[in-house]
């Protein structure tokens, strides 16, 4: 996640307690600035609810895995065998077998990175999915942002970086409306 001086209140997941938690400086914060905190909470509730949501408790299904070490195995193969025709060719070349296994080491570190990115985002899927209907629901009215960290074990809700400035304009709308009221 890119450095941001957004102000962030964050919700740790404990795997103690198998849920979210709040630091009691967070949740004055939120009653300070007016921020709904039982819509926060039904948010993080529900995502404890849903095993899907939980990236780092979810495991990638088998057929899932196969395909990908399958799909995987067919460049590393077609390489092989491309560095089998070039040695023959060579005659052999004690050097060129050097310069082949390196490119071939590199090679499968890369599929492997594929597989294992390939892996990750299944895993963060619905919760990505989640989020952005959240945001879209609710949070972007209020002027805030809800995101979540790589393996979901973080939550943040990233308040706008004017927050001085919101909290002064809803005090205004309050004084409007109460005014229009009397």
């Amino acid at each position: 996640m890119p450095f941001s001086k957004r102000i962030k209140i964050r919700a740790k997941y404990n795997a103690n307690l198998k849920q979210f938690t709040i630091k009691e400086k967070a949740r004055i914060f939120m009653n300070d600035y007016g921020i709904n905190q039982s819509r926060f909470n039904e948010t993080l509730k529900m995502i404890e609810a849903n095993k899907k949501m939980k990236a780092f408790e979810r495991d990638v299904p088998i057929y899932r895995k196969i395909g990908l070490k399958f799909i995987s195995l067919l460049p590393m193969l077609l390489a092989l065998y491309f560095c089998f025709v070039i040695l023959q060719l060579a005659l052999l070349n004690i050097i060129m077998l050097g310069i082949m296994l390196i490119y071939l080491g590199k090679l499968q570190r890369m599929l492997l990175g594929f597989e294992s990115r390939s892996n990750h985002r299944y895993k963060l899927k619905d919760l990505e999915r989640f989020i952005a209907h959240e945001n879209e629901s609710y949070y972007h009215r209020h002027n805030l942002e809800l995101v979540a960290e790589e393996e979901g074990k973080l939550i943040e809700l990233q308040l706008p970086d004017d927050v001085e400035d919101a909290k002064a304009k809803r005090s205004e709308a309050r004084k409007d409306k109460d005014a229009a009221g009397r």
